[in-house]
Formats: structure tokens, sequence, C-alpha cells
């Protein structure tokens, strides 16, 4: 997976490749011959008669693009029949059964009828047998599932046949039009944007994000309106037109409800995290700190299931309540941002997601919940991040109810308890107490974060907290022999 989400094949940029069986066990190659030796990294293939013409047509499906190819048959034609199956005492598709197609001088072809065949694909389940060097008709002979066998004659080439279990006798299943056309659609043709913009359906709270403000304290971002988020670099070109081009038009942004934040990240190559450059008037920020900028990189990885190469500029739109609504990599217009501000509250998520094609079409499901994304999200972080990746699992909890709500905030209580032991043993103090207390928040009647919160605030020597903590556990579990030998050596020391 890794491999791909860098851009590469999984297949190593091998070509299609089409065998000719040639007699026996001996084939001979005929990709290029056959025009199907495509260089995309192919992934599914599914075959059909799709323009009724007695022989076998084919559908790709490809992981980049083109995502779909439709290749059809113009060999030349051939005698044939094609059979489907209708099943009675069995399942109505014949799922399992076995045709036999006895051709005179010939051994006797044998297909089956199957519910998905080879990778990730689902061919049609008309059956195919091609006639070549026959005079007489075959002969057709069913296996269904269960055993029975039937016979249904002699069946003419070149025709399509329904046979029903039990019936033994063919019917004639001509299709309603003797040819299948896709038609054609011109593209609006478009040069490559300088901007490559992004609305989410389903919007994600921005991971926690630090910056140095030019006095070099530590300040968080914080949305008290829709926010654009710029980090850029005081050695790009493009960066420093675009926020001259953003302060040109600053009062047109305000008027629209837009707050700037911009964040340099100059000090990302530099030792140490003194600020070098601070953000351009009028517009508040400072210089971002490695780990938060290490974060917004890998949630674009995240979101977009592909490593994507660092570069400035990068924006993100942010609600008032601080979660991505669009992502740009490249300069932002201002008639951009103020268009994209304004469907902040009012577009619904399949609105959001039908305006990011550059052409017309048509969905066949439903956006990704908010649930889903952040879920996506959150199993990221979990291996690089796992303090964020609890960010945005307390989101979806917040969204949930009832039962699914409890089960989530159950867990949130238990993963903030083993970070909190985490930096408690890598002598880490405030981390430590900052994840008790998340987890005594989510899970309040757990009497095991209680007695090792207390435990931790013993050892620092806070110990009328630490007293309180063994109490409340003593509450909760009043057999704890733990929480009781640890309370009665707390009082002690207080009584000292």
């Amino acid at each position: 997976m890794q491999l791909a989400r860098e851009g590469k094949s999984w297949s190593g940029h091998e070509r299609n490749a089409v065998f000719l069986n040639t007699g026996g066990a001996r084939f001979a190659t005929a990709s290029v011959a056959s025009g199907l030796d495509f260089a995309d990294d192919g992934r599914a293939i599914g075959f059909t008669d799709w323009d009724h013409d007695g022989d076998v047509d084919l559908w790709f499906r490809n992981r980049s693009g083109p995502r779909l190819r439709l290749m059809l048959n113009r060999s030349k034609k051939s005698r044939s029949i094609a059979i489907r199956l209708e099943g009675t005492t069995c399942n109505r598709d014949a799922i399992g059964a076995r045709v036999l197609v006895d051709i005179d001088g010939q051994p006797p072809q044998t297909k089956s009828v199957r519910a998905g065949d080879l990778f990730l694909s689902q061919s049609s389940k008309w059956l195919h047998f091609g006639l070549v060097g026959t005079v007489t008709d075959p002969a057709v002979k069913v296996r269904w599932p269960g055993g029975t066998e039937e016979s249904f004659g002699r069946l003419s080439a070149g025709g399509r046949f329904l046979l029903k279990e039990g019936s033994g006798k063919a019917k004639d299943a001509h299709p309603g039009r003797d040819e299948v056309t896709l038609p054609l659609s011109d593209l609006p043709a478009s040069d490559l944007p300088a901007t490559a913009k992004i609305l989410l359906p389903a919007r994600v709270p921005l991971p926690p994000c630090e910056y140095l403000d030019p006095e070099g304290a530590r300040q968080q971002v914080i949305c008290e309106s829709p926010t654009l988020l710029i980090f850029w670099s005081a050695t790009c070109p493009i960066c420093t037109a675009e926020l001259a081009g953003l302060s040109q038009r600053s009062e047109e942004i305000r008027a629209a409800g837009i707050k700037i934040i911009a964040l340099c990240t100059d000090t990302l190559t530099r030792s140490g995290e003194q600020p070098v450059t601070a953000a351009p008037p009028p517009f508040p920020g400072g210089d971002v700190t490695a780990p938060s900028m290490g974060m917004i990189l890998y949630l674009e990885t995240a979101l977009f299931d592909q490593g994507i190469p660092p570069a400035v500029p990068l924006s993100f739109l942010l609600t008032a309540d601080a979660e991505i609504a669009a992502i740009y990599r490249g300069p932002v217009g201002v008639d951009t941002l103020i268009a994209d501000a304004a469907l902040l509250g009012e577009s619904s998520p399949r609105d959001l997601r039908n305006q990011q094609l550059p052409y017309k079409g048509r969905w066949y499901t439903e956006p990704a919940t908010r649930s889903q994304v952040l879920g996506i999200v959150g199993g990221r972080f979990q291996a690089r991040f796992p303090g964020a990746s609890l960010h945005y699992l307390a989101k979806i909890a917040e969204s949930e109810s009832g039962s699914r709500r409890e089960a989530l905030e159950t867990e949130l209580g238990r993963k903030h308890h083993t970070l909190a032991r985490q930096f408690f043993e890598a002598k880490d103090a405030s981390k430590a107490e900052r994840h008790y207390r998340a987890a005594l928040r989510f899970a309040p009647a757990s009497s095991a974060i209680h007695i090792d919160f207390g435990a931790m605030l013993g050892g620092l020597g806070r110990l009328a907290e630490a007293k309180s903590q063994f109490e409340r556990a003593l509450a909760l579990d009043p057999q704890n022999s733990l929480a009781r030998s640890n309370l009665e050596r707390v009082k002690e020391l207080l009584a000292r």
C-alpha cells in the first residue's frame, strides 16, 4: 500500500498480456496483435458479448487512468452459441451449474456459472461457446447444482438460448436490439489551472497546529470565523506574490467575514525553532513548528490515500470550528476564496462532491459520511500521531448517540490512559497529566485510571490531589486493595 500511495505500480508497469491457445498445453503471445497490450495498472476484467454479435468483448478496470476501457471484439465472426441458465429448485441464477456442449469430433466444452470470477470481477452470466470447425449443431447438457443432469437436445449455432431447469427445452433469447452502443460525449478541453482545489464533502478537523509568533511565543491556530490558513516560504516567489495579492484586496476579504493566518515554513529547514520571518501585514501568523507541519502533511496523505510531495503555497479554508472545508495547492485567488467561503453553511455533501468534476456525470453512490472519513483519518494517524488520532475519534463520538457513543468513549478513555502511562514512563509529566484527565473525562467510572493518576500525582508530591483520586477509586470499587493501600499511604504522608 505504501508503494501505491507513492504513485508506484503494484504490477511493475507490466503491459497487459494476451496468450493464444494453439492446441493442447501450447500458447503463443498475441498481445500486440490483439490490441490489448495496454500499459495500464490493470485490476479487473469482465467478459460479455456487449454488442450481441456472437463473440466475447472485454471491460477493463484500472487503478490508474483511464479507469474503464471497453474493448469490442472485431475479429472475424465465427459460429458460436450463447446460453443463460435459470434455476427453479436451485438458485435462480444457477450459480454452480455446469454446461456441457458436445461437439461432433471434438472433446466436449464445459463451462460453469460463477458468482464472481477473477480479481474484483463479475463477468456476464451468459456462457459463450465457440464452434470452430463444427458442421452439425452441438448437443447440450446441464448439470444443475445438486447433481441433477438434464439434456436440452441440439441447439442451433449462432443462437442465444435460455435453459430453464426442469423444462428440457431451450428457449430462444434474442436481445431486444442487435447492438448496444455507448454514445460518445465531448469533454471540454481545459488547461491545467495554477491551483489544485478540492472542496471536502465531509469536513475534517484541522489537527492541532502550533506556531511561533514574531515575539517567539507559542500560539495555537484558533478560528472564530471562516479562516484561510496559508503555509508559505519567503524563498517562494509564488507565495510572496499570492500574499501581496491577498493584501491588496484585504478589505474585500474582511467584508466577506474571512480571516487569514499566514504560517512560514522556512524555519523547518534550519536548526531550532527561532522565528526568522514574520508574516507580512496585515495578516497575523508566524513560523509553524515541525511537529505541526508533519501532521498537516500527513493529513493530506490520509485524505487522499497517496503520498503527496510537500510544496508551498499550501492553504486550507477552515470553518469557524477549525474544520477543513477546502484545500488549495498553489495560489488562491480572492474571488475563488470568497465564493468557496460562501458555500460553508449552505451546500450539502452531495453538492460539494458534484462540484469537483470538470464535466457532467452521474454518481451511483452517496458521499462518504463524516464519521467514515474521520475513521479513516484517525486510523492512519494512530501509528504515527496517536495523540492526534484521538482528536478524530472524539469528533466521531460527538456525532454518535446511545450505545455506539458509549463504546467510542470507553475506547477513548482506554487509549488516553495508555498514552498517559507512556508519557509518565518517558518522564513527561505534563503530557501524562493531560491524557489522564482526558481519560477520566471519557471514562470517569474507571477505578484503574483513578489509581494510576493518583500514583503519578503522589510521586510528584501532590498528595492532596492523589488522595482525592484514590478515594474516588475506592468509591467506584470498594474491594480494590491497591486503591485502599495507596490511600492509607498518602494519608500517612499528609499526617507527617
